[in-house]
């Protein structure tokens, strides 16, 4: 057996050491720099993961991920990169932040689900812009996303700074009607169990149905796909409303669930993050659920690392971006084994 059969044999294997090994970097780097690196690490367990607040906070913290995970995911399985969540997620916010005091008045059952649908909707047509870009003028996504995440964040703080910002004259909306707030169990919202059902519905999806086999013959070959009757462009439009859709989504809850209110620091780069977490579950929509716990811990874990190890404010980050790396490159290792292997 060839060296490139045995990366493809064992790459799960490999996945997880060269994850690990992203922790042995960090550690190696904390012990350099004079820092108890096991204390930091028990830290940085106990406090994402062991006590009932930090798994509470996980939980808060991971739920954009994962709805920004899913943004990423269910696009790019039509070989559409969405970059441009963050932007998706700020106009979702916005979106649901102003029909949820606007609005006030309605009934729960007509006001969140009409609130959630709005900031579900902002997202989609926010969407559509690059989306339209790449099928009609084959204008690189990545491009264009990345462009719109900036003009979609800084005019949805324009809104907030402006007609649709607070009496106080802060970036702030005013507070959400009670009607339009996410019900839940203690300090976790609805939201976080929502995520379970749609990545159950999504795995459904892609494994059960048309529009998955669709999928999968359109990342595997494109132009097979389309010379069997499948339309590229009709796949990615409709994987592109609805990853989008979900970006808007997770502004939308984090508005109704978390904060009671729109704000212009809404997002900690979840976005961004939320693709690491794609690419951790390897586009797979069960794990992805998770693999948001998973750096959600990290993040909520990382502010007592720092408080009592004294690890740096930025080793968390470091963390996340090393395992991104690893993650990266075992992609990458098990693309080449592919093509040596000719599987």
């Amino acid at each position: 057996m060839s060296s490139w059969a045995l990366v493809l044999k064992y790459r799960n294997i490999i996945f997880s050491l060269l994850v690990f090994l992203s922790f042995v970097i960090v550690g190696v780097i904390l012990f350099l720099i004079d820092i108890d690196f096991i204390t930091a690490y028990k830290a940085l367990i106990r406090g994402g993961f062991l006590t009932k607040g930090a798994v509470i906070q996980t939980i808060l913290n991971s739920t954009p991920l994962i709805f920004t995970a899913f943004a990423f995911s269910l696009p790019y399985k039509a070989n559409f990169w969405n970059i441009g969540g963050e932007g998706q997620l700020f106009l979702g916010g916005i979106a649901s932040g102003w029909t949820g005091f606007a609005l006030a008045g309605l009934p729960s059952f007509i006001h969140l689900p009409l609130v959630l649908l709005i900031g579900f909707s902002a997202g989609a047509l926010w969407g559509l812009i690059p989306t339209a870009l790449k099928t009609r003028f084959d204008i690189n996504e990545v491009l264009t996303t990345m462009i719109l995440n900036f003009i979609g964040m800084y005019f949805a703080i324009y809104l907030l700074f402006g007609p649709l910002g607070g009496s106080n004259q802060m970036p702030f909306t005013e507070m959400v009607s009670p009607s339009a707030r996410l019900p839940g169990i203690g300090k976790v919202h609805a939201g976080f169990f929502f995520t379970i059902f749609l990545a159950v519905f999504l795995y459904f999806l892609e494994k059960k149905t048309t529009f998955g086999f669709k999928l999968k013959a359109l990342k595997s070959n494109p132009r097979v796909a389309e010379i069997g009757g499948i339309s590229p462009s009709k796949v990615t439009m409709i994987s592109m409303i609805f990853g989008a859709g979900f970006a808007g989504f997770a502004g939308a809850v984090e508005v109704t669930g978390v904060y009671y209110y729109m704000w212009d620091q809404i997002s900690s780069n979840y976005a961004f993050i939320g693709i690491i977490v794609a690419f951790l579950a390897r586009h797979n929509f069960i794990l992805i659920v998770p693999s948001g716990l998973f750096i959600g811990g990290l993040l909520t874990g990382g502010r007592l690392m720092q408080g009592l190890s004294g690890a740096p404010v930025t080793t968390r980050v470091l963390l996340i971006g090393l395992v991104m790396l690893m993650v990266a490159f075992s992609q990458a290792l098990e693309m080449r084994a592919r093509a040596e292997t000719g599987e």
